[in-house]
């Protein structure tokens, strides 16, 4: 009996094919973001870490006034590694440039992607990411300055995962920066370099004891940890992102989807109470009645995660690739994770079935002369109808606002699929527009055209340019993560490079003391208060009275006169480390520890964005195709459960523009609502979403949607829309207008 009635499973779903094809999508969709992101980043974290550890990353690397020559005492006094290392930015075609490093054996040592060590002087070690920019392969040969170099191979550093050439910068751009490794003697040829130290620390070894260590008979002029280090941490966190979007987006998806087909199915169910009825008089037991309807379940959810998870499958390479080409993590060992991947073929089924069931069992509780009967007839009519007065209105609006209101779940779930894809599509966007009022917010505050940070602190005058000071320091107490570094900038007033605005848009006066947004976000910080750090160079505690906060959204920083600074660090007046200038200055290299360019910064911008926008378009895909599913699944349910209706309207002459309008017109109000939830909603989560990252990096977002980006976002949603009344227009024209009669008949 059981295999008789397994008969009419295929028949039931090819009737209903666009809803169960919808709910397959769906599940697909899911299946196939959760095995992607689940072994990508599982894959990124690991790969990351045994990297961190067999290259020996630092812990820290800093510059110092004078050289240090007792390296060895210095490590097992202190319990580390530490290693010179020197370094000398190349310049290539003006835009272009490579920063050489000495070769390292204790620390940060280089990984061998492809090809092989440094064997001779002419040779050479690139990153890839940049080679690939360059369009250079293994034994090319590249100039760099009068002498030729062979390249050995490509390679990655533990401490510039992400090549940054600056820790201000925000983006990595690899056709405008690289980095690579020469040996000592051709850096002798070439240019002696600038000396900085990296140092890796045991687990207990007291890190502010080797600080004073070193003040003592020295100076620390730069410190930096790498849990403050953006070419690191940067690439943490960014795994961290994709962990997280492993789990969220496809339980959003799947969750949709059980709510979906619970409607689908029950929809199934009150067409078939007679024939359930039946089956009981039959003989047929209650329990094989319920196996037969969770089978619909079990072959959705089957066919979904298998196609899910293998097209998930395909494309982690592919995007494996992007990811190690946006920072450079190399592959060492791939997991094809076989626990994510038993999860992503079993997770819809344990979402799907339990709620099937509950479906099911609401039907089977009642008796077989109720299921023969047609089920329980509704003798009253609902809440909301009864208390609402259409009596005025017109026969075609009263006949659409009855169907919102007589299904108000399929009513609720056309409003949330819409609103959720909508706030998937709007997400792009938010990111861009947001990105872009950042940075145009920072080129307006900084009008220099170069920022050249020397590696040691200078006291004799500019003559040309304008000096400023840049110090390290670090939030005392019991502040929000107080681990996080951020600068302290002694600055001319008034200046004519920097120029940072208040709420009202109003420069603020250099005379005073003022803290940047994000680092105000971040300290909890107010105007008038007073905020307690220690320097991150000799360890000495400060305090520091805020007086304005500047409306600048990248950065962690204070700044306050230049003089005011070097009284409170007790360096001698006229003291600074930097320059700013609005033309390019000729600069000993081995003197200078940065430099920063205007076109360097708006470079990494635009080579952030294009991957930004490749990154919109799929996310827009993702949202039609859901916002598609969900509009198609509701109208083709409407068209089902008014056959007999649109049948009889038919027979009483309606014309079929008039019943496209009766019975599609409804879902329009519907979409518009799902649209406009979409906008507030976008806006807390993006808040949110921002503020969370704000934590851990040195920037904070203000959320911004142009008019433009919601007009197109809700103009997609319309065609969406559209693409589904067509599709529903023509299932309306193939119902016939005997219909109606085969309907009493039965």
């Amino acid at each position: 009996m059981v295999m008789v009635l397994n008969r009419k499973v295929k028949r039931t779903m090819a009737e209903h094919k666009s809803q169960y094809i919808g709910s397959i999508v769906l599940i697909i969709l899911s299946c196939m973001i959760f095995t992607l992101f689940s072994i990508l980043s599982a894959n990124l974290d690991t790969n990351n870490r045994d990297f961190q550890k067999k290259n020996v990353q630092e812990n820290a690397h800093f510059t110092v006034q004078k050289p240090l020559n007792n390296l060895e005492s210095l490590e097992k006094t202190y319990h580390m590694r530490l290693e010179k290392r020197l370094s000398f930015d190349a310049s290539f075609d003006h835009d272009t440039t490579l920063r050489l490093f000495s070769p390292s054996d204790r620390v940060n040592k280089p990984f061998i992607q492809k090809g092989h060590a440094i064997r001779k002087t002419d040779e050479i070690l690139l990153d890839p990411s940049f080679a690939k920019a360059q369009d250079l392969s293994v034994g090319d040969s590249w100039m760099i300055g009068d002498q030729k170099f062979k390249i050995a191979g490509f390679m990655v550093l533990p401490d510039y995962m992400y090549p940054l050439k600056s820790e201000s910068d925000l983006f990595s751009d690899s056709k405008q920066f690289g980095i690579g490794v020469i040996s000592e003697k051709a850096f002798r040829q070439l240019n002696n370099g600038a000396a900085s130290y990296s140092a890796h620390f045991d687990h207990n070894a007291d890190k502010r004891a080797f600080k004073r260590a070193v003040n003592r008979t020295n100076r620390v002029t730069g410190w930096l940890d790498s849990t403050n280090n953006p070419r690191i941490l940067f690439v943490n966190e960014k795994i961290k992102s994709i962990q997280g979007m492993t789990g969220s987006l496809p339980i959003a998806i799947l969750l949709l989807t059980c709510a979906l087909v619970s409607i689908v199915l029950w929809r199934t169910l009150k067409t078939e109470f007679v024939q359930i009825g039946t089956l009981y008089a039959l003989g047929y037991k209650r329990r094989e009645i319920m196996r037969h309807y969770l089978s619909y379940a079990w072959i959705v959810s089957f066919i979904g995660s298998v196609l899910g998870t293998a097209i998930g499958l395909i494309a982690v390479n592919p995007m494996l690739q992007f990811f190690v080409g946006y920072f450079n993590v190399p592959i060492i060992t791939m997991n094809w994770n076989p626990s994510a991947l038993l999860l992503s073929i079993l997770l819809p089924a344990l979402l799907l079935v339990p709620v099937t069931w509950l479906v099911i069992h609401r039907a089977l509780r009642m008796s077989p002369l109720e299921l023969m009967r047609g089920g329980k007839k509704k003798s009253k009519t609902g809440f909301l109808e009864r208390h609402l007065h259409l009596n005025g209105l017109r026969f075609k609006n009263k006949f659409r606002i009855r169907e919102l209101v007589r299904n108000v779940p399929r009513t609720l779930l056309m409003v949330f699929g819409v609103t959720f894809a909508s706030m998937l599509l709007l997400l792009g966007f938010g990111l861009q527009n947001s990105i872009q009022f950042m940075m145009d917010g920072n080129r307006d505050a900084n009008h220099y055209e170069y920022n050249y940070l020397y590696n040691s602190i200078k006291t004799t005058a500019e003559s040309d340019g304008e000096a400023y000071s840049a110090f390290s320091f670090a939030p005392e107490g019991k502040t929000k993560n107080a681990e996080n570094l951020f600068s302290v900038y002694g600055v001319h007033h008034p200046s004519d490079y920097l120029k940072l605005p208040d709420s009202n848009g109003h420069r603020l006066s250099l005379s005073q003391t003022i803290i940047t947004r994000p680092l105000a976000d971040k300290l909890a910080v107010h105007e008038g208060d007073t905020i307690k750090v220690t320097s991150a160079l000799d360890n000495k505690k400060y305090e520091i009275k805020i007086d304005k906060i500047a409306q600048v959204y990248t950065g962690t920083a204070v700044y306050m006169p230049i003089e005011k600074l070097n009284a409170l660090l007790d360096l001698p007046s006229g003291s600074h480390n930097g320059v700013w200038s609005d033309k390019k200055l000729t600069i000993a290299s081995d003197q200078l520890a940065n430099t920063i360019s205007r076109k360097d910064t708006q470079n990494s911008f635009k080579a952030m964005i294009q991957p930004m926008q490749a990154s919109i378009g799929s996310i827009a895909l993702i949202a039609f195709l859901i916002g598609l599913v969900i509009v198609y699944v509701m109208t083709s349910l409407i068209i089902e459960e008014n056959k007999e209706t649109i049948s009889m309207l038919k027979v009483f002459g309606y014309k079929q523009k008039e019943i496209y309008s009766l019975v599609l017109s409804s879902n329009t109000l519907l979409v518009i609502l799902g649209y406009a939830l979409s906008v507030p909603l976008i806006i807390l989560s993006l808040g949110g979403l921002f503020r969370s990252f704000s934590e851990s990096a040195n920037l904070s977002f203000p959320v911004r949607f142009s008019v433009w980006s919601i007009v197109i976002g809700f103009v997609i949603i319309l065609i969406t829309y559209g693409i589904s009344r067509y599709a529903g227009k023509r299932k309306i024209s193939h119902i016939a207008l005997s219909d109606i009669l085969k309907s009493r008949m039965e």
